[in-house]
């Protein structure tokens, strides 16, 4: 009674697979045929909580947009392959594996970083900020100023930005008026006591500004620039004539435009032509203060990690992902430029070394990335290839957690200081002379994951233990790998209860010993009665007594007053005759004195 119990069930079947992207491809039908279950989905399908996509053993994202998940689904995601243990394949190219993607929760768990970086492969970028500085930014929002919130949609944009890159700032009323010009080598600091020192006022004209960023771009010092970028920041009010006259100013010079804009009487329409007109595009929000957010997302997205075009030779790695491969991969035409992450296993390279296809585990779960986009033309010569596509659905088969439950006995006891986890291995995986490595993943009910390696103990045999105070459904990946190409894994649910001290450990004779010595008593046997032996009274209590009396005289009081009363008056007479006639005589005469006799005046 009072105690608690559960347990963990995980079932499987045919591995199912979350397929997310606009339109149909030839990945979806190649897993289909490999016996996949696949759920193509768009990006507004995908799940918001990680219990909707635990049905699926794996999700391909392909060339979903950082934008095109809110913060809901990509934070479900990366839940899902941490704390579920779900696998997840990011095929990417440069709009999906823009820099932006580092700013959400899905880019903690790729296995590169896309964030802009210096390096002769990375396009170096001038970039000319053009904000709002009219009337109309000086209304509030929640207490704070449209201007303030564009100061920091501007210093959102410099510090998004490497040292590398040209940044030059302008503001504008009616007229152009420049804060930084553009130059690498930007001060953030700097920049920010100037914008300080801008306040809001005049009318709306913006095509000065973007006269002078043009000119900026224009310049010498621009020139050596490879890319040139122009951020506007505005609420978009403005004249019709001025709206026109702006569209003629961005037109075929050389840059494209972003427009940020926030606001209900905002013009849309003016600022989606001006991005039009150069190739851009504009975001726009009803809440003001999400102004900087936005910003600093569009320069990250504008600078990015860059991409190397060219012919680039594929050097393949000894990975489970890449058996079959025969090591010989065909050449690529592009790649998003990126770093691997530390624990990151390169699967594909290029040339120059950067990841082409890169793995890693996150959490519980696994990931892979392609940085050449698969359905592009980076990769033509893939497509073509017969090994392409076979190599992609065994990238998927190794994501995903089908577990080879035949050839791994795993289980898990509790110990009064955590678990202790057993791994036996069937006989055909006990090959001589080959090191095996067995580990296991552990995530606890308060979601912390520790990986532990399991130690032999015998043949085929590895135990470790688990430290733990924690109580509640923990999830335990078990894998075995030996790095010639085995890579084994199953998964065990383990329910740690919360009331070992009631469970029945038997009698701790010392501790009862010691109780009873510290008080002067004895330790009983199971036969002995606790009572039997005589005990002499210290005190005898009476209180009981008393109390029973008291009552019983105060009831005796209540019922018969009239026989006490003339009790006592009897009493009084017997005491009173005792005493003699004189006295008696004194009594009556002294009644008599006070009773008036008949006839006499009262």
């Amino acid at each position: 009674p009072g105690g608690s119990a559960g347990a963990v069930v995980m079932v499987s079947g045919e591995p199912r697979v979350l397929y997310v992207g606009s339109t149909p491809r030839t990945l979806d039908a190649a897993l289909r045929h490999a016996r996949f279950r696949v759920d193509r989905v768009s990006a507004a399908s995908v799940p918001r909580t990680v219990s909707a996509l635990a049905a699926y053993d794996a999700v391909v994202l392909d060339d979903v947009l950082p934008e095109a998940l809110d913060q809901a689904q990509s934070a479900a995601v990366a839940r899902y392959v941490e704390q579920s243990g779900g696998g997840l394949l990011v095929l990417g190219g440069p709009r999906s594996l823009s820099a932006s993607i580092a700013a959400t929760p899905l880019g903690g768990v790729l296995p590169v970083d896309v964030r802009p970086r210096t390096g002769r492969r990375t396009p170096a970028l001038a970039l000319v900020i053009v904000f709002d500085k009219s009337g109309s930014m000086d209304d509030r929002i929640d207490g704070v100023s449209k201007i303030e919130l564009s100061r920091q949609a501007v210093q959102g944009v410099i510090d998004a930005l490497p040292a590398s890159d040209a940044v030059g700032v302008i503001a504008f009323d009616t007229a152009a008026r420049p804060i930084m010009p553009l130059r690498p080598g930007h001060d953030g600091t700097s920049v920010g006591d100037a914008l300080r020192a801008v306040t809001a006022g005049g009318a709306t004209a913006i095509t000065p500004a973007l006269r002078m960023a043009a000119e900026w771009l224009r310049a010498p010092e621009a020139a050596a620039f490879p890319r040139r970028h122009v951020v506007l920041v505005s609420d978009g009010r403005t004249s019709p004539a001025d709206a026109a006259e702006a569209g003629k100013a961005v037109a075929g010079q050389g840059f494209e435009l972003s427009a940020i804009a926030s606001g209900t009487a905002l013009d849309r329409q003016v600022l989606s032509d001006l991005a039009e007109r150069t190739g851009g595009r504009a975001v726009f929000t009803d809440d003001a203060r999400q102004l900087p957010a936005l910003a600093a997302r569009e320069a990250t997205r504008v600078a990015g990690g860059g991409v190397a075009e060219g012919v680039f030779a594929v050097t393949v790695s000894a990975h489970p992902l890449a058996a079959g491969t025969d090591g010989v991969f065909p050449h690529v035409n592009g790649y998003v430029v990126s770093a691997a992450r530390p624990q990151t296993r390169t699967v594909l390279a290029s040339t120059l070394a950067d990841p082409i296809l890169a793995t890693s585990h996150a959490g519980l779960g696994r990931v892979a990335v392609y940085t050449a986009d698969l359905h592009g033309r980076w990769s033509d010569s893939c497509r073509r290839s017969p090994a392409c596509f076979p190599l992609f659905v065994q990238a998927v088969r190794w994501l995903a957690p089908p577990m080879a439950r035949e050839a791994i006995v795993a289980y898990t006891r509790s110990t009064d200081a955590g678990m202790r986890t057993v791994v036996e291995l069937a006989p055909e995986t006990q090959s001589a002379g080959r090191p095996i490595e067995v580990r296991v993943l552990v995530r606890a009910p308060g979601g912390g994951v520790t990986d532990t390696p399991l130690q032999p103990v015998g043949p085929g045999r590895f135990e470790a233990d688990i430290p733990s105070s924690e109580s509640g459904s923990f999830s335990l990946r078990f894998s075995v790998t030996d790095g010639q190409g085995m890579d084994l894994r199953v998964a065990r649910g383990f329910y740690r209860t919360a009331d070992r001290e009631q469970r029945h450990a038997g009698v701790n004779r010392l501790l009862l010993q010691s109780i009873a010595q510290a008080t002067g008593g004895r330790v009983l046997e199971a036969d002995a009665a606790p009572f039997s032996d005589a005990r002499p009274p210290a005190f005898i209590d009476v209180s009981a007594f008393l109390l029973g009396s008291a009552v019983a005289l105060f009831l005796l009081e209540l019922l018969i007053p009239a026989g006490i009363t003339n009790v006592w008056r009897n009493w009084r007479r017997g005491r009173l005759s005792r005493w003699g006639p004189s006295s008696a005589g004194s009594h009556d005469s002294r009644r008599a004195a006070r009773t008036p006799s008949p006839g006499s005046p009262s």
